[in-house]
């Protein structure tokens, strides 16, 4: 595979980062793993390169961030330590492409990667790149120009690797006509949707079990333990009001980033080549007085074109009639190429002399070559440099946050005193959140650790989900109570209720799921309880408009000949719950596809070989290289 690649690098850039990169890939510079870190930060060494403490923290918060919802903020230990592993194995990926990226001399010029920016219409205005719409949508998106750039480039860079993924995948006839009949397979579709509250009135509570459901399950019925918080914040806004941007800096910034703003200047040319050698300086005359004839002719209204087939002695374009095609700065030697432009459209030059002859120059047309000044940026430049500097910056005092309360686990005045910043003090809030810093999960996590709330600690500095920094500990602590059966006796009732509703709901729906595997009709089940309404939708596709969790059931089932069915039960939230019967199968049909759909599956179907293809690469990097984990680092 590595072989292959080096003899097709092409592009596809969508299939490396969508499919196994993503986000965090391009956020991370290049010099992140091209320089040392050092110390017990390194959790882990790629081929030498170092991956840090701080690096997987931040891989590790986003992947936990896509899991607190689900769990509320309460992830079991055994499935963070294993986003944690997940997200070491991403960064590992990533500093493996990137160094066979950089090894291999891929590069972008400054000038590519500004063409490459302005062309992108997300930051067109009025049909042309803006760079105020540049700089407002970045914004809006928290990130920097600088920053940004820098993604764009590693995209450039990686867009130079990937084509050969693409290649790779090839679909036989016989794969697109399996996937077509699984994919667009049609299922003969009948359901019935129950809800536990149907069976409510069918159940008495006594206060007997009402005693007994609460002396089982005491610790559910708790009042929720509080905390308040003392915490000191760090962001960039504040950040950015101690940078001080000095003129010498911002005039090194627009030299650095002017590639962005310059469309660099093409010219088509035409030209007539007598040869002649350096030293020949007869023949140079002779080649002198020649083209200043030639000269003549063509201002008296002689074809140029037709001139230079008859005449030049420069083979390639000769036989083109002069034509030289687009022409940009540093392609040709330097007499010819400041002659070439310094020339106005139509114009035609003095004969010129280089190393090869003497040339007589047509200039047809140009393109570009729109610049700008310094004062022209001037404002859009500083802001995007403070913002860069406040960047570093804000990396310096959020290192020396984490210094300072580390060394005063007691207390975070001398943080709040030497960063200048506002100690803070939170409402009071429980392990669900609440406003203010409670709102963030990241800080509510660390309000409610073993390290900050039984061992009276500071906590470790907290990146929030707005890119500050906090350090916070808990300054009042109310433990949770048992709560008395008075208090909570409805509750109680209500959900013992419930539950024992929602046991025969699902005590009926299995004695429907027997009866139909022994042939009766679900019908003639539902008209059974009133409370039952039978749905036929007949034969559905996978996308049909009928609830996922029963589409998703209908289709796992086993498949069925004709004049057969089977049955099955599936969970669709809130105490309801569906029985279905599927009693047909159709097979999906290429021929009765059309074109359009039938390419879709086709491209899908190279996907999964491209992904296929990618793993193959990634698992051929990782068995080349030189991996070293510090297990003891990473927890």
């Amino acid at each position: 595979m590595l072989l292959a690649i080096r003899e097709h690098i092409r592009g596809w850039l969508a299939w490396i980062i969508i499919i196994l990169i993503g986000a965090a890939f391009a956020l991370v510079g290049l010099s992140s793993y091209m320089g040392p870190s050092g110390g017990a930060r390194v959790v882990a060494e790629v081929n030498g390169s170092e991956i840090t403490r701080d690096q997987l923290d931040r891989a590790f918060s986003q992947r936990r961030a896509m899991y607190d919802q689900l769990f509320d903020g309460a992830l079991p230990q055994t499935l963070q330590e294993q986003l944690r592993r997940d997200a070491l194995e991403e960064l590992i990926t990533e500093h493996l492409i990137r160094q066979y990226v950089v090894d291999r001399g891929f590069r972008v010029s400054d000038r590519d990667l500004g063409a490459r920016i302005r062309a992108d219409e997300r930051f067109h205005a009025d049909g042309r790149f803006s760079p105020e719409l540049y700089r407002r949508m970045l914004s809006q998106q928290g990130l920097s120009p600088e920053r940004f750039e820098q993604m764009m480039r590693q995209q450039a860079l990686l867009d130079q690797l990937s084509r050969v993924f693409d290649d790779t995948a090839i679909v036989t006839e016989a794969e697109l006509e399996r996937a077509v009949a699984l994919r667009h397979q049609q299922r003969e579709l009948r359901f019935a949707e129950l809800d536990y509250r149907a069976w409510l009135d069918q159940v008495d509570v006594t206060d007997d079990a009402v005693a007994v459901y609460y002396e089982e399950n005491a610790s559910a019925f708790q009042s929720p333990e509080r905390v308040r918080v003392q915490y000191v914040q760090l962001d960039e806004d504040a950040v950015r009001q101690r940078v001080d941007i000095e003129e010498d800096a911002l005039a090194r910034y627009f030299e650095r980033v002017r590639g962005r703003y310059v469309d660099e200047e093409t010219r088509w040319a035409r030209h007539i080549l007598i040869a002649a050698a350096p030293d020949a300086e007869e023949e140079r005359a002779a080649a002198r007085e020649l083209l200043e004839e030639l000269r003549e002719r063509i201002q008296a209204g002689e074809s140029f074109s037709d001139l230079a087939r008859e005449y030049s002695d420069d083979p390639g374009s000769a036989r083109q009639g002069g034509d030289l095609g687009e022409v940009e700065r540093g392609l040709m030697v330097e007499p010819f190429e400041e002659a070439l432009f310094s020339l106005e459209p139509g114009a035609l030059s003095e004969p010129v002399e280089t190393r090869f002859g003497v040339h007589l120059i047509r200039l047809d047309r140009v393109r570009g070559g729109s610049d700008v000044t310094l004062d022209d940026v001037r404002d859009e430049l500083r802001q995007e440099l403070a913002s860069e500097q406040a960047g570093r910056l804000l990396f310096e005092l959020r290192t020396r946050m984490e210094e300072l309360a580390f060394d005063w686990q007691d207390t975070l005045e001398p943080v709040a005193e030497d960063l200048e910043l506002e100690l803070r003090e939170s409402d009071w809030f429980t392990r669900e959140g609440g406003d203010g810093i409670a709102a963030h999960g990241a800080a509510v996590r660390a309000a409610f650790s073993e390290d900050v709330l039984e061992h009276h600690g500071n906590s470790d500095v907290i990146e929030l989900e707005d890119g500050s920094y906090v350090v916070l500990r808990v300054s009042e602590h109310e433990p949770s109570e048992q709560l008395a059966l008075e208090q909570v006796e409805d509750e109680v009732r209500e959900q013992l209720q419930a539950e024992r509703a929602y046991e025969l709901a699902t005590e009926r729906a299995q004695a429907m799921v027997e009866r139909l595997e022994q042939g009766e009709a679900l019908e003639e089940l539902a008209a059974e309880s009133p409370a039952l309404e039978v749905r036929s939708p007949g034969y559905v596709t996978r996308q049909a408009e009928v609830p996922g969790a029963v589409l998703r059931e209908a289709f796992g089932l086993p498949r069925v000949a004709s004049g057969e069915q089977v049955a099955g039960i599936v969970e669709l939230g809130g105490g309801r719950m569906a029985v279905l019967q599927v009693t047909g199968v159709r097979d999906g049909n290429p021929e009765a596809l059309d074109s359009e759909i039938l390419a879709e599956e086709r491209q899908r179907l190279r996907q999964l070989a491209v992904e296929a293809a990618i793993q193959d690469f990634i698992a051929q990097l990782r068995a080349d290289a030189s991996v070293t984990i510090h297990e003891e680092r990473l927890l």
